[in-house]
């Protein structure tokens, strides 16, 4: 009888994990993990999954020190970046979709946020839906700034707990404006007295509604379930108290903020959003390859040199085409060294790998009609390799999928071939 029931609860918990790879995009395993990006996170750090996801979804980034900074202070402008993803809206350039360009492309509503502001269309589009809004005329910044008769937003001003969770919950719709009004006007007739923690009361000292008070005690309530590695059900919750006391008055760290936004992704089912208007492939081939004459062949990812020719094959429909060589985005990426160089043109002559271990090699497209898509191709360098060696286990197998046909109409059949190397054979294929 155990038996059964310890099957009927792993049977329980993959339908909750399918449910949920539907609704959120899991950490893939070509992830690169974000102990090896941001120089201040471990492995042990207590957010780590959280971090990861957000980070995947590219709402995280490193500073110019490549540090996530867990306990500074969240300045409006970037809250206002992240309320936008929760949504499952994009907003910073180059990923800004073509409507928000065209609607505040020639607009500037407060005097302190210009384009230089990688947060500007952000802003203008949060505060034209109402999710944020400017400071009164004459108000003096946290950093000092002021101008008379306007109206600033103050981009470098922190954010408090309260306005965090208020904002985040209607930009959702976990709550209304109309359910949160319910829930005051409750108050004023006397239905609604308690308190839901030692510094939280339905009205402050004078007598008046506690506005936050609604927004508070439904993230207090709100709750979503997540599975961990090892099929354990965990429940979070949008806010919690730390010895029974909420502290909506305190400013809110990056770190604190991350949960909150984690949650909230979560709730309202993200899934990672990527344009799928480009067809495209990478191809590795010999430095002996010269594009312009077409005498190129690929290569078998096991040369002694270390040095290889990368170009993409894209199909577009856009009118403008691609840009050179800005639209062209390469990264290489080492996972042992954290080593990240970036490269830009359609061709890449004569690449030269100079350090060992495993590379990723990404090769980003977009067009000038903001299509955009990504491939990627993972493989090992040895600058010690021994070609007469083919049993050298040291090193994992290079892989590389091709196919000539990228896109077209359906039915279609196509052919597929791979370049393999630097493990043993025989290959099995599957």
């Amino acid at each position: 009888m155990g038996y059964f029931k310890n099957m009927l609860k792993k049977l329980l918990l993959f339908l909750i994990l399918i449910f949920s790879s539907f609704t959120w995009a899991f950490v893939s395993a070509d992830s690169i993990p974000v102990e090896n990006i941001f120089s201040d996170i471990d492995s042990d750090y207590k957010y780590l999954k959280e971090l990861q996801s957000l980070y995947d979804r590219g709402m995280i980034t490193p500073d110019s020190d490549w540090k996530f900074n867990p306990h500074a202070l969240l300045n409006r402008d970037e809250f206002v970046w992240i309320l936008t993803e929760v949504t499952c809206k994009k907003c910073i350039q180059p990923e800004t979709v073509p409507e928000l360009l065209d609607k505040y492309e020639s607009t500037k509503t407060f005097y302190d946020v210009n384009k230089q502001n990688k947060y500007f269309y952000c802003i203008e589009s949060a505060s034209n839906n109402w999710f944020v809004n400017g400071y009164y005329e004459w108000t003096k910044c946290e950093d000092g700034k002021s101008k008379e008769w306007e109206k600033p937003f103050c981009p470098a001003n922190t954010i408090i707990l309260e306005e965090a969770i208020s904002i985040i919950l209607r930009a959702s719709w976990i709550m209304t404006n109309d359910e949160a009004e319910k829930v005051r006007v409750d108050i004023s007739n006397g239905l609604i007295t308690e308190k839901i923690s030692d510094d939280v009361s339905p009205k402050n000292l004078d007598g008046s509604i506690y506005s936050f008070y609604p927004d508070l005690r439904k993230a207090l309530e709100f709750e979503i379930n997540d599975v961990d590695s090892d099929w354990n059900i965990q429940k979070y919750s949008l806010l919690e108290t730390t010895n029974w006391k909420i502290r909506p008055k305190k400013t809110i760290s990056k770190e604190e903020f991350l949960r909150i936004a984690y949650v909230t992704l979560k709730a309202n089912s993200c899934a990672e959003k990527k344009d799928d208007s480009l067809p495209m492939s990478m191809n590795i081939y010999y430095k002996s390859c010269n594009i312009n004459k077409n005498n190129c062949n690929l290569s078998d990812l096991n040369d002694s040199d270390n040095t290889y020719d990368f170009t993409t094959k894209v199909i577009s429909t856009c009118e403008s085409w691609i840009k050179e060589p800005e639209g062209y985005i390469w990264r290489f990426y080492n996972y042992n060294t954290w080593e990240q160089i970036k490269k830009y043109w359609k061709y890449i002559n004569n690449y030269k790998f100079l350090s060992d271990w495993k590379w990723k090699v990404f090769a980003r497209v977009v067009d000038n009609c903001w299509n955009t898509w990504e491939v990627f191709s993972t493989f090992n360098i040895n600058n010690n390799w021994d070609n007469s060696n083919s049993n050298n286990n040291n090193w994992d197998i290079n892989l590389v999928i091709n196919t000539e046909i990228i896109s077209w109409e359906g039915p279609l059949l196509v052919d597929y071939n791979s370049i393999i190397s630097g493990w043993e054979w025989p290959f099995k294929y599957f």
